[in-house]
């Protein structure tokens, strides 16, 4: 499902939202797709994908990180995540990109949400909480090295 995409526009490479540093790469974000069978209540299928009005342009600070495959839905598997949300539940957001480990979580995610779906969505979290994404985190990565490869 394409969205308008005239007020979306991608910077990469981007650290410190108050101190821009040369390298980063502003790119207008030509079609945004929606996955066709997103589900706002259950959240399953909750991905997009951005085309961009031009080729990024890889370098010593931007790279490229590979979808995961089956293997990232096993158990207790290290991810992480980043970004520029807020650091405490209705606080500031951070100026400055954070990231943390979490661990994937299908088995407990399942018997606490009734509708979690293991095909359809991923679920991670710290073990003994104290960790997580939060308000405005939403939209960035949870990555995963799998074989040496991001």
């Amino acid at each position: 499902t394409p969205i308008v995409t005239q007020k979306y526009e991608v910077i990469i490479g981007l650290h410190d939202i108050n101190q821009p540093v040369y390298g980063e790469q502003k790119i207008a974000a030509e079609r945004i797709f929606m996955h066709e069978q997103y589900n706002a209540q259950t959240h399953e299928n909750d991905v997009a994908i951005i085309r961009l009005s031009k080729p990024v342009t890889i370098s010593d600070k931007i790279n490229v990180i590979c979808l995961p495959g089956a293997e990232a839905r096993s158990e207790n598997d290290t991810v992480w995540v980043a970004g520029w949300g807020t650091t405490s539940f209705q606080g500031q957001t951070s100026p400055v990109l954070k990231q943390t480990s979490l661990h994937t979580m299908p088995n407990r995610c399942g018997q606490i949400y009734g509708t979690y779906n293991n095909q359809k969505q991923v679920c991670a979290g710290a073990h003994g909480g104290g960790r997580d994404t939060c308000q405005g985190d939403s939209g960035g990565p949870l990555m995963y090295e799998s074989n040496g490869q991001w």
